[in-house]
């Protein structure tokens, strides 16, 4: 073999390995920290999300029950329909505080969404939503997230290790995941052909679930709930004019 041949079929293999390097690299699902907005694998009905809460487990974000009296926080569920899908998105989601724990569950996934569905705030609490929020506010709240908006699509989904999930790729997802809806034309379903361009769904899930701690929902109506008269350590209104 001569040396020109020999340099020739050197750069080739350097070359095919590159283009495997980048198609590898291409097929990776990126880390994306996010604490407001996340996929949910328990593939709730479409309308049932909103106004629940959301628990972290092995399988990832799940919507579960919230405490009694959450309920009052809010008004009339509103509906946003799409006759084509709104978004397609793809990754892999760790929440954004906890982003610096190595053994959390985090959860890969693809999804496309049709439609949505927004719980909004009331804009004046009545009485008996006092009460009944001060039960809530007033205790521990710990991680409890509530849902104020879902998104209804389908998906396929795979919850794991997040110290495993740097070397996820496309293809583990088709082989490994849970589907979510009936998906038609995913790129996780055929994983060599490259993002998906036409996805649908034929069958409707929530898939993707907006939050909100209920740390800060009790803080949108602080003054309502806990006026400066409720608390014992407040000055009096005479004591606060000698000062």
């Amino acid at each position: 073999m001569n040396a020109t041949l020999a340099r020739l079929i050197t750069t080739i293999a350097l070359a095919a390995t590159a283009l495997a390097g980048a198609c590898g690299a291409e097929r990776t699902l990126v880390l994306k920290p996010n604490d407001a907005v996340m996929p949910l694998t328990n593939g709730e009905d479409p309308g049932q999300a909103v106004g629940r809460c959301v628990r972290f487990g092995p399988s990832g974000p799940v919507s579960t029950p919230c405490p009694v009296g959450t309920e009052a926080f809010f008004g009339k569920v509103k509906t946003t329909e799409s006759s084509k899908p709104s978004s397609y998105v793809q990754g892999v989601f760790t929440r954004g505080a906890d982003a610096d724990r190595a053994t959390e569950t985090v959860v890969a996934y693809e999804l496309v969404t049709y439609s949505s569905d927004f719980i909004p705030f009331k804009t004046k609490l009545k009485s008996k939503d006092v009460t009944a929020l001060k039960a809530v506010c007033g205790g521990p709240r710990g991680d409890d997230y509530v849902i104020v908006r879902s998104f209804e699509g389908c998906g396929i989904v795979r919850a794991g290790d997040r110290r495993q999930a740097w070397r996820w790729t496309i293809s583990d997802l088709a082989a490994e995941g849970t589907t979510i809806g009936q998906p038609q034309g995913f790129w996780a379903q055929a994983p060599d052909d490259g993002p998906a361009q036409a996805a649908t769904c034929a069958a409707k899930r929530v898939v993707q679930v907006e939050v909100m701690s209920l740390a800060r929902a009790c803080e949108r109506y602080q003054a309502q709930l806990f006026p400066r008269s409720d608390d014992p350590t407040a000055p009096s209104p005479t004591q606060a004019a000698q000062r």
